[in-house]
């Protein structure tokens, strides 16, 4: 998650626009690319994005996701 954040972190400030890369990792989120798991990682990040809205950051509600390997699975499936 931080690698990604900091290779995404100089276009997105030139589009002003801000990165958040939340860590899915095992041991704490396995299966996470899958909708409706026992953790289900898709209301995590839907509550984590109005929690930062909650805190004034400007958080639209469409947003542009990316994801690599699992992750790719869940933006597909988000």
């Amino acid at each position: 998650a931080e690698e990604q954040a900091e290779l995404f972190a100089a276009q997105a400030a030139a589009l002003g626009r801000t990165v958040v890369a939340p860590l899915f990792d095992a041991t704490h989120w396995a299966g996470y690319q899958r909708l409706g798991g026992a953790q289900p990682a898709d209301v995590a990040l839907t509550e984590l994005l109005q929690t930062l809205r909650d805190e004034g950051l400007d958080a639209p509600a469409r947003f542009d996701l990316f994801g690599f390997s699992a992750g790719a699975q869940f933006a597909h499936r988000y």
